[in-house]
């Protein structure tokens, strides 16, 4: 009897996605760099686990070299940019000799649905709300004073835009929201 293999699909398409939102954030050397990582996991068990099995340097390259030599001697710069990234998607886990590697498939997660977000923000309510909806999304909670500043818009325009948004649905307000 044949079956779908819904858990090794998802992670494929995990991995794909991943691949594709590092080559987008940095360039495609990176994105191969995490495609190498990614290769070299042995979580295929369908445990969805929130970070991947640690991969040595030297693993790393190895895998490089059969897939793109070219970006053999950029790899540890590659490696250098993607662990000190605030992101947090890529970590080094052991400092001794050339290092381990990990992706943090929870970080991963959490920026892949920030970027989205912040897309939908920019293209459904223009340029000027997407500005304060990073701000917010950065600072967690912050006076509204605090965001027209930030935003570098009048305290006006900024104050009818974030109503424009609450009323809309968008964001809720905190007031509010404990009560419930």
């Amino acid at each position: 009897m044949w079956r779908v293999n819904t858990t090794a699909f998802f992670l494929f398409m995990r991995d794909a996605h991943l691949v594709n939102f590092i080559k987008n954030r940095f360039d495609d050397g990176s994105g191969e760099v995490v495609s190498a990582i990614l290769g070299l996991n042995n979580q295929l068990d369908g445990d969805m686990a929130q970070c991947s099995s640690s991969a040595s340097y030297d693993k790393i390259l190895l895998a490089l070299k059969a897939k793109n030599p070219n970006l053999v001697p950029f790899a540890k710069s590659y490696l250098d940019i993607l662990c000190e990234n605030e992101m947090g998607i890529v970590k080094m886990v052991d400092v001794y000799g050339s290092g381990s590697y990990l992706i943090n498939f929870s970080n991963f997660h959490t920026e892949y649905a920030k970027h989205h977000i912040s897309s939908i923000v920019r293209d459904r309510f223009g340029p000027k709300c997407h500005r304060i909806f990073s701000i917010v999304l950065a600072k967690k909670m912050i006076e509204q004073k605090q965001v027209s500043e930030l935003a570098l818009l009048p305290y006006k325009r900024c104050q009818r835009t974030t109503i424009h948004t609450l009323h809309r649905k968008l964001s809720r307000d905190s007031r509010t929201s404990s009560n419930s």
